[in-house]
């Protein structure tokens, strides 16, 4: 299940594969024995993972990643996937799901702007719009990204948070409604015994990648997108302001009931600045 001593590939992914009690099929990346490894630790466990990504040579990881750009990755992959440890291991009543599969994939994107937007994502309007904005490029006029993707088979957001096995009547505007309910910052991700909150939920992850990233959440028949450089996180009063646009049709107002997905799956665009050590 370990991938970091392969040789370097275009992508990474670490795999937590729920097949028992007995835990057996745990990443040493996220978990020491039973017990899910604090966000500082991922600092270090991850490191070889960012490492294997192809194209990443020594000179592009040292002049890209700062410790502040690792601790910010260890933030959004932390939060993420500790959401599919809390609930995505149950179905929506809380019955242990046997088997289910839990992963965190990670890509390493080094290219032109003019070739993101004219060959990769030309029929995304989102993402043409978020690539048309301004990046810090190296000397080849290249840009950055690290593509982050967390993504479980658990009953997905909707259906965790209804506690229904179904998703029929419910609408697709609820359906939207329930996804901003879980970016929300008062719906936190845990409390423990003593009332103390455990994490902000997805709204730290928005804070996190504000004014950077590109985040895209795919669960029931939603598929909706954020453009962080463009709608500026705001700690919003009520999840129904939390602004969303639906993936193919481009807008914040009417949302396209798409096929449904068992699971979650929550995918982050994090540009690197390549002159942050001064090149």
């Amino acid at each position: 299940m370990e991938y970091f001593t392969l040789p370097k590939n275009e992508s990474t992914p670490i795999f937590c594969f729920d097949h028992d009690l007995s835990k057996r099929g745990y990443s040493r990346a996220f978990y020491e024995l039973e017990d899910i490894l604090p966000e500082g630790a991922l600092d270090y466990t991850l490191y070889p993972a960012y490492q294997k990504l192809k194209n990443n040579s020594r000179e592009t990881f040292k002049s890209a990643l700062g410790d502040s750009v690792i601790v910010a990755f260890s933030a959004i992959i932390h939060e993420l996937f500790n959401n599919t440890h809390e609930h995505a291991r149950t179905d929506e009543k809380g019955f242990n799901l046997y088997p289910n599969i839990r992963a965190v994939y990670l890509k390493f994107h080094k290219r032109r702007i003019d070739s993101h937007i004219g060959n990769y994502y030309n029929k995304q309007p989102g993402l043409l719009e978020y690539f048309d904005s301004a990046f810090h490029l190296n000397k080849q006029n290249e840009v950055y990204l690290l593509e982050i993707s967390v993504l479980d088979s658990g009953p997905g957001l909707v259906k965790r948070y209804k506690k229904t096995s179904s998703l029929e009547g419910i609408s697709i505007e609820e359906e939207v409604e329930i996804i901003k309910e879980c970016l929300h910052k008062r719906n936190t991700s845990a409390v423990g015994a003593d009332k103390e909150i455990k994490g902000l939920g997805l709204d730290r992850v928005l804070q996190t990648i504000d004014g950077k990233g590109f985040i895209r959440i795919k669960s029931g028949r939603v598929d909706v997108f954020r453009n962080m450089k463009r709608h500026r996180y705001k700690a919003h009063k009520t999840p129904s302001d939390i602004i969303l646009y639906d993936w193919l049709e481009n807008t914040p107002e009417s949302f396209k009931m798409h096929p449904e997905a068992t699971g979650t799956l929550i995918s982050i665009i994090y540009p690197l600045d390549y002159r942050i050590h001064g090149k």
